[in-house]
């Protein structure tokens, strides 16, 4: 193909694209190869294998013994070198983490190629190659061996120095890092952007058992992958390997050695059960398709059940004030309370008592909805007990397949339902619950091909979407009509009780905000050339890339208003950086490009 076909192939690469997602997810090694004698080797054979999948990366050192393999997925893998006249150099036991340039240099002894030296990789020592990224890799031993409360993977990031739960009265992510607020928080799964655009958590949350490992960056990350001002949490799910790996789990917990809380009547209930299972591998269909060393998929499915009893207490009017005897009630002092006539120039009403006649219709339906009170308190005079109950359920896959050694393709896919009932989000005394009903889905596809270890072009695409419903059971009753009040609205989801204020007892009436529903939708697609080359210089090998991104990324979200029309909000944003210099002799349209905004 020649330059002039090429050229015009690369820029549409470039342009067609709606995000420029980041690159977190990989892992990548350099290095320099020497003699015995201490000087550099040119031409060595590199080859980095991943010892679970038999997927092996191959490049040549240069002229100054240095190579540079990127694009690794993180994994245990094995180093050989090779050239003729040299012994064959194999480095095993090396384990790469998400978003590590790990630093490998190596000696060749003289010999004959079918003599080998053989090296078990020591634990690596201080990451040299990460520049000012300040942060720390949660392995997958941490992940399946520390307890956690919910098994939420966001509990591990505490673990990381600058990481704190999240402020009272935050809203977010859950987590506060280096100083910035709850949500401004990064989130990626396998390079993806996982971050949900109004609630600023996660769209999909895996399952502990389906994530290999993640980085928590608090500061100093790349800029490709810092859209927001806090940390950066970027996680990597398991791939199949040449081995069938599951497992079944069932958490359970309850109440049967907990005590009565204060205020409670009794023992409040506690029950939980969290379960599913894992299961990956090679794909294989008996005398069909045989998927080793080529084809691997990922099958997760988590469930969630809880009910926690809630105790709440409330202010409800007593027997004698429903009919407007006032006589016996006292203030929060315990002194007699005193009813006064507005239209009597505020003159107290005769033995503080409300003739019926005065006492209005609407206010004698409203006084309907509250209990009686169960408690001998002038404050706080009734107690009641409920339940909230949660039920989550996700399911993640995920397919890897490698085409040749020149073209690799991944596809992962996650839906989780959540629904929850929450009885005293209405009202302290109980009859106005908030119903919860949620849906999220995140779905990425990766394609790569390698024109050779310097050189290769990635497409990605994904989509991201969540569904927030939360309403009350009588959101289609028109209670206030039916209690005598003016009718504000008739859209039929925006019906229910309003919200109705008694002074001195507890608000009745749907909550505000609710009903509610948003639909955030993001959408991603991109492509990236990157060609790199490694040099020598003073220090050591430094790495000379040539990386041009332009993004597009649109964010709608809809949601009912007080009327019957939908809001939308669309957010539009284009960036294009270019990093590095490249320098390819013949190819002088890889000249550096300036920076700037398509």
């Amino acid at each position: 193909m020649s330059k002039v076909a090429v050229l015009p192939l690369l820029l549409v690469m470039l342009l067609a694209c709606t995000s420029g997602p980041a690159q977190t997810n990989y892992a990548a090694i350099t290095g320099v190869v020497k003699d015995s004698g201490g000087g550099v080797v040119p031409g060595v054979q590199v080859t980095i294998r991943h010892t679970g999948t038999n997927i092996a990366q191959s490049t040549q050192s240069n002229e100054t013994g240095s190579f540079n393999i990127t694009n690794l997925v993180p994994g245990p893998y094995e180093l050989t070198g090779q050239l003729s006249g040299f012994r064959t150099y194999k480095l095993g036991g090396i384990v790469l983490e998400t978003g590590q340039t790990r630093r490998i240099d190596f000696q060749l002894q003289v010999g004959e190629v079918t003599q080998s030296v053989d090296v078990t990789a020591e634990v690596a020592a201080l990451n040299t190659e990460a520049g000012a990224v300040v942060g720390s890799v949660i392995e997958q031993q941490e992940i399946r061996d520390l307890p956690l409360d919910t098994r939420s993977i966001m509990d591990l990031a505490l673990l990381v120095p600058g990481v704190i739960p999240q402020a009272e009265g935050g809203i977010g992510s859950g987590i506060n890092t280096g100083g910035a607020r709850s949500e401004t928080n990064n989130f990626y799964i396998d390079g993806f952007s996982n971050r949900d655009a109004r609630s600023s958590t996660m769209v999909a949350s895996p399952s502990a058992d389906a994530v290999q490992e993640f980085k928590m960056e608090v500061s100093g990350y790349s800029a490709e992958s810092g859209r927001m001002a806090g940390g950066n949490m970027a996680v990597v799910l398991l791939s199949g390997t040449n081995k069938f790996h599951g497992s079944l789990f069932e958490f359970a917990r309850n109440n049967v050695i907990d005590s009565r809380a204060f205020f409670d009547q009794g023992k409040k209930k506690l029950n939980r059960h969290q379960f599913g299972g894992t299961l990956h591998g090679p794909v294989v269909v008996p005398k069909i398709y045989d998927g080793h060393d080529r084809t691997f998929f990922l099958l997760n499915w988590e469930s969630f059940r809880e009910i926690v009893g809630v105790t709440s207490i409330g202010q409800a009017p007593t027997a004698l004030e429903r009919q407007g005897d006032f006589s016996q009630s006292k203030n929060s002092s315990g002194s007699l309370v005193t009813v006064r006539d507005p239209l009597a120039n505020n003159a107290a009403f005769p033995n503080n008592r409300i003739p019926d006649a005065r006492i209005h219709p609407v206010s004698k339906k409203i006084l309907a909805f509250y209990p009686l009170p169960n408690r001998a308190s002038a404050n706080n005079n009734y107690i009641t007990s409920d339940n909230n109950e949660t039920n989550n359920d996700q399911i993640l896959w995920k397919i890897d397949h490698r085409f040749d050694e020149k073209n690799q393709f991944s596809f992962r896919h996650s839906t989780s339902w959540r629904r929850a009932d929450a009885p005293f989000t209405g009202s302290p005394v109980g009859g106005f619950p908030v119903l919860t009903s949620n849906m999220a889905s995140l779905a990425g596809l990766n394609y790569m091909h390698l024109f050779s270890p310097t050189f290769l072009v990635q497409a990605r695409g994904g989509v991201s979407r969540t569904n927030y419903e939360n309403f009350t059971p009588t959101r289609e009753s028109n209670l206030a009509a039916e209690l005598g009040l003016p009718v504000w609205n008739t859209e039929p989801a925006m019906l229910g009780m309003p919200v109705i204020t008694l002074l001195g007892y507890s608000t009745l009436g749907n909550f505000q905000g609710v009903p509610t529903i948003f639909t955030p939708t993001g959408i991603e697609a991109g492509s990236r050339l990157r060609c790199r080359e490694a040099r020598t210089s003073a220090s050591g090998v430094s790495t000379s890339c040539a990386t041009g991104t332009t993004s597009l990324s649109r964010t709608t979200s809809g949601a009912p208003t007080t009327s019957s029309r939908i809001g939308r909000d669309r957010q539009w944003a284009t960036s294009c950086s270019v990093c590095c210099r490249a320098r390819r002799d013949g190819w002088p349209w890889l000249a550096p490009t300036r920076e700037g905004s398509p």
